[in-house]
């Protein structure tokens, strides 16, 4: 017998993260079904799966601990770091923070505006009007209009027309620090801003 209990710190969920495919409820049963005894649900830049999480736990009984992964931009706090965009993630965030609730309501004002930008750019681009409403929905419309062979091809042809689209980053790194403490952990994605 082990032991040790299996954790995961760090899934996404929907709604709260459109690049996943599970349901909280599906994330937990998962969990259990293979041992995991607690999770961290860790969804981009927002808490919109939290108001799921007392149905999953009832039916499935493990522990999920709240948590968010923001996207940053390093700007003059760490200048060797200057305009690196990393992701922290943060463990134990409630919801009933009204300054982390407040942040969180602007990003999705910010990530939905962009995201209109893009496929505003890529109707001009391709002089096509699209039906999507938000990045995800784009990438796949665009894969099953011919456009793209695939995701990978998606994404380079965003990034090399990001001087014309920009970037979306929701926060600034000491920001949001601030706010989901100490315990943060952080890592660098590496990718380039144009600020």
């Amino acid at each position: 017998m082990s032991n040790f209990i299996d954790f995961d710190f760090h899934l996404h969920c929907l709604p709260g993260s459109i690049d996943s495919k599970q349901t909280v409820l599906e994330a937990v049963k998962t969990a259990k079904d293979n041992g995991i005894a607690t999770i961290a649900i860790t969804d981009h830049n927002s808490i919109e799966s939290y108001k799921y999480f007392d149905e999953a736990i009832q039916k499935e009984g493990i522990t999920i601990i709240p948590g968010i992964e923001c996207s940053v931009i390093i700007q003059d706090e760490i200048p060797s770091l200057k305009n690196v965009v990393i992701h922290i993630l943060g463990l134990g965030i409630t919801q009933n923070k009204t300054i982390f609730k407040s942040i969180c309501s602007d990003t999705i004002k910010r990530i939905k505006k962009w995201d209109c930008k893009l496929i505003k750019f890529c109707e001009s681009f391709f002089k096509v009007k699209l039906k999507s409403k938000n990045k995800t929905e784009l990438k796949n419309e665009l894969i099953s209009l011919g456009y793209f062979a695939d995701k990978k091809e998606y994404k380079i042809f965003v990034k090399e027309h990001q001087n014309e689209i920009g970037t979306l980053i929701p926060f600034k790194l000491f920001e949001i620090c601030e706010i989901i403490g100490a315990g943060a952990v952080t890592y660098p994605s590496r990718q380039p801003v144009i600020a």
